[in-house]
Formats: structure tokens, sequence, C-alpha cells
């Protein structure tokens, strides 16, 4: 049942958001996540590189808002949206008695995106969590592709918020294919910086002690869990566009 409701779904998503970007006259830029009740959203520096009065947001049910930029931080990586827009669904960052819980290397996750503008969530591992050659607060994510998924969330398996795509590949990335082939890295950014940078503003984020605030491993079928984090997931991830 959770699974044949969530493929309809989808069909009805895609419909309204390749009507909607066909129509509208803007870029789609990447993805951003409702981190709150009061509209405020997350995203990447990838995404929105510098301030802008032409930035929209586009909610789970094709509905669009014009977005204000609250903060830039290219130091993070990090930017802020808000919407006027009050908002039920928001994401809840991963905590353990308010202390961050850092990804894990290996663990699985789900990243809740738009691959090059079409719904297109994706399971993969996380990779390196310590790498010398990235700053701190950067941890892999192993999957092929991310073609503007910049700024989109990364969940566990509960469905809780573990980080955010720094930069997705886009069609121009280029990697030589041969025996030693490897997809282009692509980073996520951690709790680490996510919680500074918003102390900073003055904003909070959402979050749970629970550890399966959604009740997931209730489910027995694994793809039954997959598929409701996936649903859980698209209600707070937005695309953002931009006229420039």
């Amino acid at each position: 049942m959770i699974l044949n409701t969530f493929k309809t779904w989808v069909i009805v998503l895609w419909v309204i958001l390749t009507s909607s970007i066909t129509s509208s006259g803007q870029t789609l830029k990447g993805c951003g996540v409702l981190i709150n009740s009061n509209g405020n959203i997350l995203t990447s520096t990838q995404v929105i590189r510098e301030q802008s009065d032409s930035i929209v947001v586009q909610l789970w049910q094709g509905d669009r808002y014009p977005a204000t930029i609250i903060s830039i931080d290219k130091a993070s990586g990090l930017v802020l949206l808000s919407i006027t827009e009050k908002q039920q669904m928001c994401v809840h960052l991963r905590l353990k008695h308010d202390k961050i819980i850092p990804p894990k290397y290996d663990e699985c996750s789900n990243v809740i995106g738009y691959l090059e503008g079409e719904f297109d969530p994706r399971g993969a591992l996380i990779g390196e969590v310590n790498d010398p050659n990235k700053p701190a607060g950067h941890f892999r994510v192993r999957m092929g592709s991310a073609y503007n998924c910049a700024g989109a969330p990364i969940l566990d398996e509960s469905a809780l918020l573990i980080g955010i795509i720094d930069k997705g590949t886009t069609e121009s990335d280029t990697v030589q294919h041969d025996e030693n082939y490897m997809p282009p890295p692509i980073y996520g950014l951690d709790a680490t910086l996510i919680l500074p940078f918003l102390d900073l503003a003055n904003v909070g984020v959402t979050y749970t002690n629970k550890r399966d605030p959604y009740k997931l491993k209730h489910l027995s079928n694994p793809m039954d869990r997959i598929e409701k984090t996936v649903y859980i997931g698209s209600v707070f991830t937005v695309l953002i566009f931009d006229k420039k």
C-alpha cells in the first residue's frame, strides 16, 4: 500500500513540477530543506552564491513563494532563506541529548533530491568522514551523480537530518572512464557546521531526541521503510529557483 501510494504521489508531483518549471522562466539552482515551522530553509552556497531579490522556493505540493536571503556564509558553505508562510512539516536534525551525532562511515543514508529537476531520491553509504583534503564538517556521500542536488537533505534510516549536499555533480564534470574509473566525489555538510551557522543567524532548527520519531523500525519490510523515509523527506525538501 505504501509503495503504490508513493508511486502515484510521485507521478502527480512530477506533472506539477514539470508544468511549473516550463512556465516560470526561472532557472533551477538546486535544493534546500525546511528546518523549522517559521519557513526557514537551509541550502548550500553552491545553490546561492550571492544576494539576490529574485529567489523563489517551490514546496513539495507545487506552491511557489518568494524567498528572502537571511544569511550567506562562504566559510561554512551554508545559506539561510526564509519564506513568510508557516510550515507544518519540517526536518528534524539528528541529536542525542541535545548533542550532535555526526555521520558514521558506512552508515546508510537517503538523499532526497531532484536529479536534473526530476524527483529522484537515492540511497547511499556514507564514505570518508574525516577526509584530510576537506575542512572539518564535510563528509563524503558515496553515490555516482547528483545533478542539481546541491542543498538536498541527507537523511539517516530514521529520516533524521545528518547533513545537506554541498555540491552536486554537473553534466560538465568529466572523469576518465577506464579501469580506474571513480565517480566525482560528492560531499555533505554536517551539523558541526549547521548549528553554529544557525546560532549566528539567531535561528533555531527543529530537532528531536527520539531515535525513531516516525516509527520506521515498526515496518518489517525494508522497502516500506525506505519508501516512507522518502515520502517524509520529500515533504520538507524544496526546489530553489533564480532568474539569474
